[in-house]
């Protein structure tokens, strides 16, 4: 999304956080409002180029979005779309993304509204575990025909609704709808991150050959925290191929400490 979309988004979540504490009881609806809105627009391109207009004026599209989407959605979910009609887009298909973003930051602060939200992380990143490791199952929530993407929301919600809280399982069943970029797990980590950054923690990934003890996770925290500047939200995958050290994923950097890797820089040393 480039950065005139962006802008627009942002305001939109901005309305969304404003409007988030005399709404939170009904959070969790305006975010599955804005989900309706965005399939809405993206099932009709000549909406979202109608409503993304720049020759068309605020006001004009204001009356569009009320005419169109006014007595369906919330007060607080027809403030947003309004906000994100009166920015700049870059491209028409970036109003249904931005739409999408938005009520995922919904789904969280409905979590956050039960103390919830470290739970979402959580069952997030527990589905991306398993994802990575069941092909079969990644592939089945992967398929890319888009007249599947109801089969695989309600695969989706056969496989996790007895494991994951209400809010994780909404986030999958639309990623497996309408995975970024097309990638399933790209999109999990995505909104596992945005679930991070709403928490104010910087999400941290890391890659281990066996399972660390208390101390040593504490200790690896403190170091982290004092890397990054910020509370980190630390996951620890367990990869048993990995020769000893560890590998630490965030969303800019890897930094690989496995004896594989070291191996691997002496090797490049003596060809070199």
């Amino acid at each position: 999304m480039r950065a005139s979309s962006a802008a627009a988004r942002e305001a939109g979540r901005k309305v969304l956080k404003e409007g988030t504490a005399s709404a939170w009881q009904t959070i969790g609806e305006v975010s599955a409002d804005l989900f309706a809105a965005a399939d809405l627009v993206r099932a009709n391109p000549s909406l979202a180029r109608a409503m993304t207009d720049p020759a068309r004026s605020g006001e004009d599209k204001a009356k569009l979005a009320n005419d169109v989407f006014g007595s369906s959605l919330q007060p607080l979910a027809l403030e947003v779309l309004t906000a994100l009609t009166g920015g700049r887009w870059s491209q028409e298909s970036d109003l249904a993304l931005a739409l999408e973003d938005i009520a995922v930051d919904g789904q969280l602060y409905s979590a956050a509204s039960k103390n919830n939200l470290e739970r979402v992380g959580r069952d997030l990143f527990a589905v991306t575990q398993l994802l990575g490791e069941r092909r079969d199952l990644r592939n089945a929530l992967s398929d890319s025909a888009v007249q599947r993407a109801p089969q695989r929301a309600r695969l989706a919600q056969s496989v996790f609704r007895d494991a994951l809280c209400p809010q994780a399982l909404q986030l999958v069943e639309r990623a497996t709808m309408y995975p970024r970029g097309g990638s399933l797990l790209s999109t999990l980590r995505r909104d596992l991150e945005r679930a991070s950054s709403l928490r104010e923690r910087k999400l941290v990934t890391v890659e281990a050959p066996q399972e660390l003890s208390e101390s040593q996770l504490n200790r690896l925290r403190q170091i982290l925290c004092k890397r990054y500047g910020k509370d980190v939200e630390l996951n620890v995958s367990i990869v048993p191929s990995l020769l000893g050290g560890l590998r630490v994923h965030t969303s800019s950097h890897i930094t690989d400490g496995t004896v594989r890797k070291a191996l691997a820089r002496t090797r490049e040393r003596l060809a070199g």
